[in-house]
């Protein structure tokens, strides 16, 4: 006896198979090569009775003309004196701010250095000589509460903090 019996049936699955197979073949490249059409626009839904349509009115032509005699790339054109602020950050600095005011006095970082336990920051008041002052150590009535890269943390007397940057070369701060 052989170890690969054939069976009678076997045959006939494997053709069931395969015509099923070349079924979905055939079907899906029918489905593939047909165009289907596009769906109708959609219209567009009216605002709900009682609530007014937004009207938008066409522009007036002198705010056309205003805007192409404001041409950005003229070669005339130049940076305006005061850039550009959004409202939210004009209403934001006309807004006292609680550590200023807490500011006894200017306070200036010449520089800082981060170590492993700590660090500490060149720090010079108005009208003083520069003082190194470690983490932890006072200026006057400033303790020195971070050191950071370029920047230095410090707690008022009050316990407001002040965040003072290193001055840049050439004045900016």
């Amino acid at each position: 006896m052989s170890p690969f019996r054939r069976t009678q049936g076997v045959p006939a699955i494997a053709g069931v198979g395969a015509l099923a197979a070349a079924a979905v073949v055939g079907l899906t490249l029918w489905r593939v090569l047909t165009l289907e059409a596009l769906p109708a626009p959609r219209l567009r839904v009216s605002a709900p009775e009682g609530t007014p349509a937004a009207v938008h009115p066409p522009y007036a032509s002198e705010r056309v003309l205003t805007a192409v005699d404001r041409d950005p790339f003229q070669s005339a054109r130049r940076r305006p004196a005061l850039a550009f602020r959004l409202p939210d950050d004009v209403t934001a600095s006309r807004r006292p701010s609680p550590v200023a005011a807490d500011q006894p006095a200017a306070i200036r970082v010449i520089g800082t250095a981060v170590l492993p336990d700590g660090g500490f920051a060149l720090c010079q008041r108005a009208g003083g000589s520069p003082t190194l002052v470690r983490l932890g150590g006072t200026l006057g009535d400033l303790t020195l509460k971070a050191v950071g890269p370029g920047s230095a943390t410090f707690l008022t007397a009050s316990g407001a903090t002040l965040v003072v940057h290193v001055v840049k070369p050439g004045g900016g701060s």
